[in-house]
């Protein structure tokens, strides 16, 4: 693991940071606990497929939850970003600081080989092996927050402060996919091969296999970081209005998943096929049952 020292100097530059992700995806103060409390939310929520309604529980305590991803066994990990650290949390409920980083974690996506790597809003992406080592897989980057990875094992990363999105090769090397993006803040591919790319400043940007890109979703009020395939649909996160919000299969489409909720930010997935969701507006992730 990584010490975290902090300079004065750093503390500034970390505060400055922080006001800019408050713009982008409010600011959540709860404090995380050891073990996550269980309770039960009064909220909407609908399948992307059929007019059911679900029951959403929720899991507290953790500190401005940004990304959320499951590794193959179906712990869970969540991004905090206020405090730098991943938790993860085991299929018995027990959960437990899984790294820390110099900076605010913002983005996590596991590779084939079971490493997780981490955006941490600055220049840099960590990779943590299964044991816990933290490394810096690549450095120089634009306060980078979401992140996927491809098919091809590259991993996508959104480029926030220079409006790009980049793909960094398994060796570390850089390269541009998109530029002139509307402050990007989360990614997915969908098998098709074709990019979603979730942008704060408005819109989602529709990228073929073949490179052109359209610009759907224009009736997203604040489109965030969580972006994911879910069934087939994308779906995303509209923080603006508390909602998630489905494309469909091919971006053309628009419903309303959930709504009601707490500054929605992120969104992962079950291996089994369950929808999360982490707000920053009370610390939690939901459970879309």
């Amino acid at each position: 693991m990584r010490l975290r020292t902090r300079s004065t100097q750093w503390v500034v530059g970390s505060l400055l940071l922080f006001l800019a992700l408050l713009s982008g995806c409010q600011s959540a103060t709860s404090q995380m606990t050891g073990k996550r409390p269980d309770s039960q939310a009064a909220m909407t929520a609908s399948k992307p497929k059929g007019t059911m309604m679900a029951t959403i529980t929720a899991k507290t305590g953790f500190n401005a939850p940004t990304a959320i991803t499951f590794d193959p066994a179906g712990n869970m990990y969540v991004a905090n970003w206020n405090d730098g650290t991943v938790s993860r949390v085991d299929s018995t409920d027990n959960r437990k600081t899984f790294a820390s980083i110099d900076g605010s974690p913002a983005g996590l996506a596991f590779d084939k080989q079971g490493n997780l790597y981490v955006s941490d809003y600055r220049e840099n992406i960590y990779r943590v092996s299964p044991d816990g080592a933290t490394t810096i897989f690549a450095t120089g980057l634009h306060t980078p927050t979401g992140i996927a990875f491809n098919k091809s094992g590259e991993l996508l990363v959104t480029n926030r402060s220079s409006n790009e999105l980049v793909k960094v090769s398994p060796t570390g090397n850089v390269s541009v996919l998109e530029r002139g993006l509307r402050t990007p803040v989360g990614v997915v591919e969908h098998p098709d091969g074709t990019l979603y790319v979730s942008n704060y400043g408005g819109g989602i940007t529709k990228i073929s296999p073949g490179g052109s890109a359209t610009t759907i979703g224009a009736n997203f009020v604040t489109p965030g970081c969580g972006i994911v395939i879910f069934h087939g649909d994308v779906l995303v996160v509209d923080y603006g209005q508390g909602t998630i919000k489905n494309l469909g299969p091919d971006g053309t489409q628009l419903s309303v998943v959930a709504q009601n909720l707490k500054q929605p930010v992120a969104l992962g997935v079950h291996p089994q096929g369950n929808l999360y969701v982490g707000t920053w507006g009370d610390g939690s992730v939901y459970l879309l049952d």
